[in-house]
């Protein structure tokens, strides 16, 4: 049995786990470049290939009001995942800001760190594998399921931490706990001991 062999996913109930209102969570996002973003406003063009679960459709191109965001539930896994590629904190390029905030409503989010996983065909190490995979897997989730609001699962980067691709906008706030660039000396010494501890370089 495949995750995307057939109908599977219509024979099974996704696994939902559902975080409440007020929930904190944290994210990272540019504010200039080629893809600046609100601190509450979705990518809506995708797929991209350096994401891992993206929902849209092939091929690449803008697909509003379908979108994604990532957020962490700290700082520590929001920069891990961030700049992951690279191992540098780059807190000047494209303006990187830092948001915090407290969730509007309860969100619903797939959840694949159980067993679930297995039982339609997957693995925990496919899901921490191909991006080309997990992004297929995303398509094919918000297809069956399009009243999720996206997923959660294991960091691919930091173990232990989770991340989460979340699909639309309901969850924002209107205004946030906290809005920060990333190059701001308040956040410098954080930034540069939590990058030390990762192994990362940094120009904080």
């Amino acid at each position: 049995m495949s995750i995307l062999a057939g109908n599977v996913l219509a024979k099974v109930d996704p696994p939902v786990r559902y975080i409440p209102a007020g929930t904190r969570f944290w994210r990272i996002h540019a504010t200039s470049g080629t893809y600046p973003m609100a601190w509450d406003g979705l990518r809506t063009y995708g797929p991209m290939s350096n994401a891992r679960w993206d929902p849209h459709p092939e091929p690449i191109s803008e697909h509003a009001p379908l979108g994604a965001a990532y957020l962490g539930f700290d700082l520590v896994t929001c920069l891990a995942e961030v700049f992951q590629d690279g191992r540098f904190v780059d807190v000047e390029n494209n303006r990187p800001y830092i948001c915090v905030f407290e969730t509007n409503a309860e969100t619903m989010l797939l959840d694949l760190s159980t067993e679930w996983l297995v039982k339609i065909g997957g693995t925990s190490a496919m899901a921490l594998g191909s991006k080309t995979i997990t992004r297929q897997w995303a398509r094919a989730f918000h297809t069956q399921w399009p009243n999720l609001d996206g997923i959660i699962a294991g960091s691919a980067v930091v173990p232990s931490r989770e991340i989460v691709s979340i699909w639309n906008t309901k969850i924002f706030p209107p205004s946030p706990v906290l809005a920060e660039a990333l190059n701001s000396p308040a956040l410098s010494s954080d930034i540069t001991a939590i990058a030390a501890s990762l192994g990362f370089t940094t120009n904080a």
